[in-house]
C-alpha cells in the first residue's frame, strides 16, 4: 500500500525506500494531523534510528489541507552490503510508539475540569442577555 491508497484515512502509515547506493533510507510518515506534535516526532525518529542503525537523521515536517501530517526522514546509515529489513515490522514498531506516545500525551495534558455545584438564582437581577464575567468564571476553591 503506497500513498495513494492512504485515502485521507485517520491512520499512521510508514512508507520506508532504501537508496540505490545503500547510503541512506527515505521514510514517509504519516500520522492524523491532530495528534503530531514535537514528543511523537522525537519518539519516531528514536525507533527508526535503532531500527535502521542510523549513522544521522534528517527531518521534514509537512502540513496541508489534509488530515495528515507528513514527515519525511532521511536516515543516513553506513553501506551495508545486502542487509535486509522488515519494513513491516519497523511500520509496527512506528505505529505502536505512535499510540503509546499519544496516549501518553493525551494523560499528561488532558486534566478534568472541576465540578462546581450548581446554583439556582431567584433574583430578577439574571435576565438572559447576562454576560459571564471573568469573576464568575473563575474555578472554585478547593
Amino acid at each position: 500500500m503506497g500513498v495513494f491508497d492512504l485515502q485521507e484515512r485517520h491512520r499512521v502509515r510508514l512508507l520506508i525506500r532504501r537508496d540505490a547506493c545503500d547510503r541512506f533510507y527515505s521514510c514517509l510518515y504519516y500520522v492524523p494531523r491532530d495528534l503530531f506534535n514535537s514528543a511523537l516526532r522525537e519518539r519516531i525518529q528514536q525507533v527508526l534510528a535503532e531500527r535502521l542503525g542510523a549513522d544521522e537523521i534528517e527531518f521534514s515536517t509537512r502540513f496541508s489541507d489534509s488530515i495528515l501530517a507528513r514527515v519525511h526522514f532521511v536516515i543516513r546509515v553506513a553501506p551495508q552490503a545486502g542487509a535486509a529489513i522488515d519494513e513491516a515490522a519497523i511500520e509496527a514498531a512506528v505505529v505502536e510508539a505512535s499510540r503509546a506516545c499519544t496516549t501518553s500525551c493525551a494523560r499528561r495534558c488532558w486534566r478534568p475540569v472541576a465540578k462546581r455545584p450548581a446554583t439556582v438564582s431567584t433574583s430578577s437581577s439574571v435576565t438572559p442577555s447576562h454576560r459571564p464575567t471573568a469573576s464568575t468564571l473563575a474555578p472554585a476553591a478547593p
